[in-house]
């Protein structure tokens, strides 16, 4: 099966590996070629630089678009200019198209363009709802109008289109019109755990995450004042200077790391002992899973996209979003030593076995596999 993938709209390999994702994301795609016979035509929004990865993939061609067409510095002119991406993608691949897939909704108009000249069906996963996270984000009434209809554009024009939680699936069949059968839930992956180290970790909260408005650090810093452990925040942001500040006037020991790997951060994770995620809101967070299948014992805020995913005081901890709450949970399980030691053991193991039951990248792949298999099979799902 031929596919088509488009990067989301701006995106690089370059964008990928600065960002961590491309370490990850070539397991996804190569794991797809090998045990699937998959080929993946990977369209990226990058100049020839992205061509020095195509060695870490198998199975899958790189297609740089600003290696053929021109890169303007006004973004209505590149939008302009990616209404012809489609027939040039067309012209350089020259081979029949099974699949076009659209990774995010960010550029779902060069690819649905694409379907079309293609006669491929059209699959587009979501990771997070672009219009959900917007209303969330109080953004302007036009930019929130703007991923309405993208959203709407995109629920009536693909074949096949993703999300990765129920949250989210929820609230796409209650705020829009389409043909509901073609929506279906993909959750996000993270590999298989190995051995799992529940004794000898660091004593130290860590957190992953942008620092921004969405992930609520100050927040948590906050609720960590009077607490004696560390906290290691691995993201960058506008509010670093800010966390950084009121850190040091509540007297919190807090470190944030810019950049590192993502083989990096799963051995951090395995070695240190408490994972805290304060969200305001979420997608299926990438993170939290990760943490979970490290075995570390979960802290998250009580919003749908967590309590999907955390069962509390079974393989992980909730908490409410008001002052006080994580403070009377970190105490419970840390300070005031409530649980045994065999207890919380037992939450990191549960948080092990969930993931590996219905996260894993082996049991994802072959969700998607049957999904896309019905699809050119039968023309819908």
């Amino acid at each position: 099966m031929n596919i088509v993938y488009f990067l989301t709209y701006g995106y690089s390999l370059e964008t990928w590996n600065e960002s961590s994702a491309l370490e990850r994301e070539v397991k996804y795609f190569n794991l797809m070629s090998k045990n699937l016979g998959y080929k993946f035509f990977i369209i990226t929004y990058g100049n020839e630089n992205d061509l020095q990865y195509s060695d870490l993939f198998t199975g899958s061609e790189i297609i740089p678009l600003y290696k053929y067409k021109k890169h303007f510095d006004s973004k209505v002119l590149n939008f302009l200019n990616s209404l012809t991406f489609p027939r040039k993608i067309k012209n350089i691949i020259n081979e029949d198209i099974h699949i076009t897939k659209q990774n995010q909704l960010l550029g779902s108009w060069v690819s649905f363009i694409f379907k079309k000249i293609t006669g491929s069906k059209f699959f587009i996963r979501t990771g997070y709802d672009m219009y959900f996270f917007s209303k969330a984000e109080k953004k302007s009434y036009v930019k929130q109008m703007l991923y309405m209809l993208l959203t709407f554009f995109g629920l009536n024009s693909a074949d096949l289109y993703s999300v990765t939680s129920r949250a989210d699936y929820d609230f796409l069949l209650k705020s829009f019109n389409f043909k509901r059968k073609k929506l279906k839930i993909l959750r996000n992956w993270v590999e298989d755990s190995q051995s799992i180290n529940t004794v000898s970790r660091n004593e130290k909260l860590i957190s992953i995450g942008r620092l921004e408005y969405q992930k609520n650090y100050e927040f948590l810093v906050k609720e960590l004042s009077g607490q004696d452990i560390p906290l290691v925040i691995y993201g960058s942001g506008s509010k670093r200077e800010e966390l950084l500040n009121l850190s040091k006037s509540l007297n919190v020991n807090l470190e944030i790391i810019d950049s590192i790997s993502n083989s990096e951060l799963i051995n951090s994770l395995k070695n240190i002992k408490y994972f805290v995620l304060p969200s305001h809101y979420e997608g299926n967070p990438k993170a939290l899973l990760e943490a979970m299948s490290a075995g570390c014992i979960i802290f998250a805020s009580n919003i749908k996209n967590h309590n999907e995913i955390i069962n509390h005081r079974v393989n992980g901890f909730l908490f409410d979003l008001h002052r006080g709450s994580l403070n009377d949970v970190l105490n419970q399980v840390i300070n005031n030593s409530n649980f045994k030691k065999e207890e919380l053991e037992s939450i990191s193991m549960n948080a092990v076995k969930t993931v590996n039951d219905e996260y894993s990248l082996s049991k994802i792949i072959n969700e998607e596999k049957n999904m896309l298999n019905n699809l050119v099979k039968n023309g819908t799902n």
